[in-house]
């Protein structure tokens, strides 16, 4: 089980269903398809955006581990982060779907508090 999939199994359980979402993928135009987030809780006026790293297997070069971190944490997992926020401030609303596979329509305007959160 990846990473991904337990965080969506523990935040469904967490936050129920109806609030957690994984399935982030949407298409803003034909051809171009765009991820919100690898999984987003949605309370409310307050939003969860959580990126997540996995390691597939942790080096003994201490070296070797910051420089992974670097790229995938601080460069990549943060840019991801940035983009989420991104889309959520271009788009008038984005279509995703819930643990229980209900479409919804997320707005930015709608979110007053957003939490920022990276796993690895």
């Amino acid at each position: 089980m990846t990473l991904e999939e337990v965080t969506a199994q523990l935040n469904g359980s967490t936050f129920w269903k109806e609030f957690t979402f994984s399935q982030n993928q949407f298409s803003p135009r034909p051809g171009q398809e765009l991820k919100l987030a690898d999984s987003f809780v949605w309370l409310g006026e307050t939003a969860f955006i959580i990126q997540m790293k996995e390691r597939a297997e942790p080096k003994d070069d201490p070296e070797a581990e910051r420089r992974w971190f670097k790229d995938a944490i601080m460069r990549t997992a943060a840019r991801q982060i940035k983009d989420s926020l991104r889309f959520l401030n271009e788009h008038a609303s984005i279509s995703i779907a819930n643990e229980r596979g209900q479409r919804h329509e997320v707005s930015g305007d709608d979110i007053q508090q957003i939490e920022k959160i990276i796993l690895y």
